[in-house]
């Protein structure tokens, strides 16, 4: 390869400078800006690899400087830069499709943007409350499942509610909601309000203001700021696991009356006008949901966060794989977590409901709170067995006949009488269709007894003993 002898400049006295190319090839230029001008048009007139340049004074050799060298520098950085974009670009491009044509249902809904989540059909569940976290979305309206637009799951409520109507709310989270159960004709209170009006009470309104992810602080606020707008004649109360999850939380001054040890902060902006940065990219939210499970569509971890102090999560995931006691349990076991963080608050809470309802003479009906017990659910897969879990909810069971008990309100004991069979339930907790038709048949026949047929004696007829506790319904009014 032939060798480029470099350019060299001499100055020989004051600004004169000369140039010389290779060996004796001498041009006289002036001064030094005229050099500069010089070589900016030798190096755009040549398809040669521009030569070295280097100054030297008369009788003094100092080291070559190469006046190209930054611009060389910054034309390398600038392709590189274009480089970079170019390939998240098609990164960009490969995770867009990936999200859009490829990837299976979950995966979808791990990464789909909201806006991607609306085209596909979906649309959002839930929307943020101020005090009571998220409520569920009023017009909702997917296949079989609708929201009124009051924000509760059925059809439209009449307002003012209409003379000689008894009319029911039932509180509570997932398994009064039914979220397993797309269509709300086969949640329990609909199909209480179904046998309830055949043949003998057809004045009877039955309203699903349960609420996925509630525990009883969500409910509390709940009855306070919305249901008691509806005018109830009687509340009925189906609470308990999601408050034991909410005793999962660690160090032990995180267990507040506030709830803020399990919940985040109640109330978030709309995650279609604040979100990360990342997540307005395809590959931004696949980067995010491996780094910190974020999901754009999952709109409930935006209405409804965990606290940072919360191990419900933890303490599941860590069943589902078996490698449970690890991390954090491997110092503080679960059952330790649970023997010092009482229900207190659960207690608090319900008992709260009671007196708010007193205060505006309605009736309150508790339920003990019902938990697979088989091992398996209805499709044959096997159900996490969780003692814990088992226990705690026994406890809550036994703060729910208690509080019954002192508060001379109303109790079904649909734990005690409730059939164990394995196609009664979706999971741990949560009812198939046949399972909440059970469930509404055991509540219909409290709802028709002696003690709640003094409220409307036009609408009911018939009676059911309550000298005998062993039955499944207690009355202590």
């Amino acid at each position: 390869m032939r060798t480029i002898d470099p350019i060299q400049i001499y100055c020989v006295g004051g600004d004169e400078c000369a140039l010389r190319v290779g060996v004796g090839v001498g041009v006289g230029v002036g001064a030094r800006g005229e050099v500069n001008n010089l070589l900016l048009k030798l190096y755009s007139h040549t398809s040669l690899p521009k030569p070295l340049l280097s100054l030297t004074n008369p009788g003094n050799k100092v080291t070559p400087l190469s006046l190209n060298n930054s611009k060389t520098i910054l034309v390398k950085l600038f392709l590189v830069c274009w480089a970079v974009v170019g390939c998240l670009l098609l990164l960009e491009l490969g995770a867009k499709i990936y999200i859009e044509q490829i990837a299976g249902t979950v995966k979808f809904r791990r990464y789909a943007s909201v806006e991607q989540f609306m085209e596909k059909g979906y649309s959002r569940l839930a929307e943020p409350h101020r005090y009571a976290a998220y409520i569920p979305k009023p017009g909702y309206r997917k296949d079989d499942n609708r929201h009124n637009a009051l924000g509760y799951r059925g059809e439209a409520i009449e307002s003012p509610k209409p003379d000689h109507e008894f009319r029911i709310v039932c509180l509570g989270g997932s398994t009064t909601y039914g979220s397993k159960i797309k269509d709300y004709k086969l949640s329990y209170p609909y199909l209480l309000q179904s046998a309830l009006q055949q043949p003998d009470f057809a004045q009877v309104r039955v309203i699903n203001a349960g609420m996925s992810g509630y525990t009883t602080w969500e409910s509390l606020a709940n009855l306070q700021l919305r249901i008691l707008d509806l005018e109830p004649d009687l509340i009925i109360i189906y609470h308990a696991y999601n408050d034991v999850l909410a005793r999962m939380v660690w160090p032990p001054d995180a267990y507040r009356a506030d709830n803020s040890g399990y919940r985040g902060p109640a109330y978030h902006a709309d995650p279609l006008t604040q979100k990360p940065f990342l997540s307005y990219f395809n590959l931004g939210r696949i980067l995010l949901n491996h780094w910190s499970g974020y999901s754009a569509a999952d709109l409930g971890k935006h209405y409804n966060p965990e606290a940072g102090t919360a191990l419900h999560m933890a303490y599941h995931r860590q069943v589902a794989e078996g490698t449970y006691p690890s991390g954090i349990f491997t110092d503080h076991p679960i059952e330790d977590i649970l023997a010092t963080n009482h229900p207190i608050y659960f207690r608090q809470n319900l008992a709260n409901m009671i007196h708010v309802a007193k205060a505006h003479q309605i009736q309150v009906l508790l339920a003990t709170f019902v938990y697979n017990q088989t091992g398996y659910a209805s499709n044959g897969q096997p159900v996490f067995k969780k003692t814990a879990i088992d226990h705690a909810l026994e406890e809550h069971n036994r703060v729910v006949r208690q509080l019954a008990h002192d508060q001379q309100v109303h109790l079904l004991d649909l734990a005690g009488v409730f059939p164990q069979q394995s196609e009664y339930f979706y999971d741990y907790i949560h009812f198939t269709p046949s399972g909440n038709r059970i469930k509404a048949k055991l509540f219909a026949e409290v709802v028709r007894s002696t003690s709640l047929q003094r409220q409307h004696p036009d609408s009911l007829d018939t009676e059911i003993p309550l000298t005998d506790t062993s039955t499944p319904y207690i009355s202590y009014d």
